[in-house]
């Protein structure tokens, strides 16, 4: 947060401190940050909102969106100031004693990631806990051409868990002058660093895909208006995602 208030006009808290809490093969931090008002963006919030409200509300949630989308490109894919990704990070596991990244190029970002893949889909072969469908070839050779042959390429900072929890968002109320409006502000940036454009698109098809009954009202809402609305080269993202949900392993379950 200290990054984005620096660098760019992503509304982000102020950072007053950090510290270390916890020694170990795991570090563990505490922050304090200055208090965000509002709520938590949820499903019963979301069907209490006008189809106005609903309309403004994800302009504003896609122009935070759009901010963060303009901080000039630092050329790697990685955490800021060069830094590699979390060894735990899910997207790129194969081996969780090492770092993964930085990637200064495409090509390195995109074999990381298939070779994770292949080894989750083994993973699950071997272990007996999940069913793989039997053309399990094909739908990797499907992910690794999406990959290979994506042009959403350029390294953009993204957000990798941009779900309604880690919305929070207050209503302004209207004047004379102004009809109401909404302001909102993201949260929860662990995980956050520079990933191909398509990168953005697949979290939120993680994060507003969710086919449960309760909200389906709320996620097709916002992923229409944010990823097919705002962002085209986010289309590559929810397609990958179709790709690997179809095997149980890859993207769905390994953003963050």
């Amino acid at each position: 947060m200290i990054y984005l208030a620096k660098y760019s006009k992503v509304r982000v808290p102020k950072v007053y401190s950090v510290q270390r809490t916890l020694d170990g093969p795991v570090n563990q931090y505490a922050m304090i940050s200055e208090f965000i008002e509002g709520f938590e963006l949820s499903y019963e919030h979301w069907m209490g909102f006008t189809e106005e409200e609903r309309t403004t509300l994800c302009a504003r949630i896609g122009e935070q969106f759009r901010l963060l989308r303009s901080i000039p490109s630092e050329g790697y894919y990685g955490r800021i100031y060069h830094q590699a990704f979390d060894r735990m990070f899910q997207m790129f596991r194969t081996n969780c004693n090492h770092p993964c990244g930085p990637y200064d190029t495409y090509e390195e970002f995109a074999a990381a990631v298939i070779r994770s893949g292949e080894t989750c889909a083994l993973v699950s072969i071997l272990s007996e806990k999940e069913r793989l469908p039997e053309d399990v070839e094909l739908l990797l050779s499907e992910y690794k051409l999406a990959l290979e042959t994506s042009t959403a390429r350029e390294p953009f900072f993204t957000h990798v868990d941009p779900g309604p929890k880690n919305t929070v968002v207050r209503r302004i109320p209207g004047t004379q002058d102004h009809a109401p409006d909404w302001e909102v502000t993201l949260i929860d940036w662990a995980g956050a660093g520079w990933f191909p454009a398509w990168v953005q698109g697949a979290c939120f098809k993680n994060r507003y895909g969710i086919t449960d009954i309760q909200q389906q009202k709320l996620y097709p809402d916002l992923a229409n208006h944010i990823v097919s609305r705002f962002y085209s080269d986010m289309e590559c993202g929810a397609e990958l995602v179709r790709i690997a949900a179809k095997g149980t392993w890859g993207i769905p379950h390994g953003i963050y």
